[in-house]
């Protein structure tokens, strides 16, 4: 049973995140998918000494997350992961969920980065295969 978060590893045996996935569900007709369950998680920081959160965001108007492009070395984030057990520190890839509370709009979300010297996010990426 396909939930609201799942994500959608595979489609057709094609398991890379491409286009041939979209070409392949946009095609009609019927489909293997291959799924994975959200592993959400709780992330904190707090810029500190460093002059940026070190994230390369990037976002779809009708999406209600945010994708973590990119992770820079110096950055807060970065910085912060020694803190964290490994399975929660954020990476390229990742989807934010929530931005210091604010849910749903991408570019609110976006907007509370600019502003904010600590952050509480929700992450969610696929769960790994156990």
């Amino acid at each position: 049973l396909i939930k609201p978060g799942d994500f959608i590893v595979a489609v057709d045996g094609a398991g890379d995140i491409s286009d041939r996935m979209l070409v392949a569900l946009g095609d009609g007709g019927r489909h293997e998918l291959s799924l994975r369950r959200a592993f959400v998680f709780d992330v904190s920081a707090t810029k500190g000494r460093a002059d940026a959160w070190g994230l390369d965001l990037t976002f779809h108007q009708a999406s209600t997350s945010i994708v973590i492009a990119g992770v820079a070395d110096g950055g807060a984030l970065r910085t912060a992961s020694p803190r964290v057990r490994p399975e929660c520190q954020v990476r390229a890839g990742d989807f934010i969920l929530s931005v210091n509370g604010q849910t749903g709009n991408p570019q609110e979300m976006h907007n509370a980065f600019k502003v904010a010297d600590a952050l509480e996010l929700v992450v969610s990426r696929p769960a790994s295969v156990r």
